[in-house]
């Protein structure tokens, strides 16, 4: 087994495009991410793309663009190990991992085996989302209209995203001095009723593999004092038709702790295919 760091995200996408091919849903971020950075280099503070080889083949990828975790795709457990000790070398300072729970646990054990410094912090399951995708969309009944970022709702969608950021993700990314010429660059979607803007939803790169094309919805938020009038899913439902009619695949992620967004995702036709997991690493404290 072989671990290589690629140079950048074209080599990545490239090496990579039978493995994610062979696995579109859990792979579309990293894709996805990629794709963004290629057209905007400085996105992000720094970068790490990894590719396990068995061979000449690749059996496994992982990512991870600072601040955020260290996305793991699906790959053999040795896989996971050998990556694992990359990371203890290379990147040793990474706040958490996301991935396959039974990846996750063999990069956690052998990441703790290697000594490093960030090794001997301790990890934490933070949650864990759900992978769905959708054949056929029943769109909500939910009255409302879909209108696309502009500069008229740019505050409002820069708002809601740093709530999503803190109620959702703990990303400290909504910290950065550029949060708001980011938010222009991301896809987004507010959903009006009766004059006033109550939801919001984005949608990720198109993706492109030799399986097809996947766009993923996210994220989705509605402000707590809107809940419950149904405008998260009359926002999801509108952005997942806008995928479906430029005939590629509609995916997103959930949180599995919160069963009212997974039943609105089930009732718009979303179906669960897969899981991965958030692990945090907690410092030990100090006396």
């Amino acid at each position: 087994m072989e671990i290589v760091r690629c140079d950048g995200p074209q080599e990545f996408l490239d090496i990579t495009t039978a493995y994610r091919a062979s696995e579109p849903l859990t792979t579309n971020v990293m894709g996805s991410v990629a794709i963004n950075v290629i057209a905007t280099p400085k996105l992000y503070d720094a970068y790490w793309w990894w590719v396990a080889r068995n061979g000449e083949t690749v059996v496994g990828a992982a990512m991870r663009t600072a601040p955020h975790y260290l996305w793991l795709g699906p790959m053999p457990l040795a896989a996971s190990a050998e990556l694992a000790t990359a990371v203890a070398v290379h990147d040793d300072e990474l706040p958490g991992i996301v991935g396959p729970d039974t990846v996750c646990g063999s990069f956690l054990r052998s990441y703790a085996h290697t000594g490093s410094v960030g090794s001997r912090r301790t990890s934490q399951l933070g949650r864990e989302d759900l992978v769905q995708t959708i054949d056929e969309l029943r769109p909500s009944s939910v009255e409302g209209t879909l209108e696309p970022l502009s500069d008229s709702n740019l505050e409002t969608a820069v708002e809601w995203s740093k709530a999503f950021s803190a109620e959702v993700e703990n990303d400290a990314d909504s910290n950065a001095p550029d949060y708001v010429e980011r938010v222009k660059r991301r896809n987004l979607f507010l959903w009006r009723y009766n004059g006033q803007l109550v939801s919001m939803a984005g949608l990720a790169s198109t993706v492109r593999t030799p399986a097809g094309f996947i766009t993923r919805v996210g994220p989705v938020y509605t402000p707590p004092k809107f809940r419950r009038h149904g405008y998260g899913g009359a926002v999801t439902g509108a952005v997942t038709a806008l995928i479906m009619e430029t005939g590629a695949r509609a995916m997103l992620f959930s949180d599995a702790g919160n069963p009212t967004s997974n039943h609105v995702y089930r009732d718009l036709g979303y179906l669960i295919v897969d899981t991965v997991q958030h692990f945090d690493f907690i410092a030990p404290a100090t006396i």
